[in-house]
């Protein structure tokens, strides 16, 4: 299940998709084109995504940031659902050195998230607990420095999980769409928070 807007996305539209609302959409620095579109997908039950696209590809020298909440819906609070855990992610090339990179910063995640063209996604970032809303700033880059080839962003965007703590007791396992060393990362976090709470 998904849904699409297109450059008109940022006049106070909404999405929803499954018990997620995608809302408050705002540019920084980056005036969207024509053609670009912000994906919003249910990937699983647990599993979702929010993908902006550019079309044309951006190149180097290219910046800007977006703005975005993810609200649970009445239904999926009164269901007990809960954020859990998210990546950012980047697709983009680079020629001689060039990079490109997206940050993902939050008031309900405890460090910003990176994804570049050495790391793809990110590591995954678990949530603070009870969390039902978070706002997002999300930046972009496409850059090269002195000497080096240009490199462009195709779509950049966040992938995250939840988790429904009144029907599943038990430790969540591998997030299979965040990647086995993302999944290892959160484990390990997981594992702190329990022996915090023991």
């Amino acid at each position: 299940m998904s849904a699409v807007l297109n450059n008109s996305c940022n006049d106070g539209n909404q999405l929803i998709i499954g018990d997620k609302i995608l809302s408050n959409l705002s540019f920084n620095g980056y005036t969207p084109g024509d053609q670009d579109t912000i994906q919003f997908s249910q990937i699983t039950p647990a599993f979702y995504q929010l993908q902006y696209t550019f079309s044309p590809q951006v190149q180097s020298t290219a910046t800007g940031s977006i703005g975005y909440t993810i609200t649970i819906t009445p239904a999926g609070i009164a269901a007990g659902n809960q954020l859990l855990a998210a990546q950012a992610n980047i697709t983009g090339g680079n020629l001689l050195g060039g990079d490109f990179t997206t940050t993902i910063s939050s008031d309900k995640l405890p460090d910003p998230l990176t994804a570049n063209s050495l790391v793809n996604p990110s590591g995954a970032g678990l949530f603070f607990a009870n969390t039902l809303s978070a706002t997002f700033k999300q930046t972009f880059a496409a850059t090269a420095g002195p000497g080096q080839g240009p490199s462009t962003i195709n779509s950049f965007g966040i992938q995250f999980a939840q988790n429904n703590p009144s029907t599943d007791t038990s430790v969540p396992g591998p997030l299979p769409i965040l990647g086995a060393g993302a999944a290892f990362g959160m484990s390990r976090k997981l594992r702190s928070r329990i022996k915090q709470v023991a």
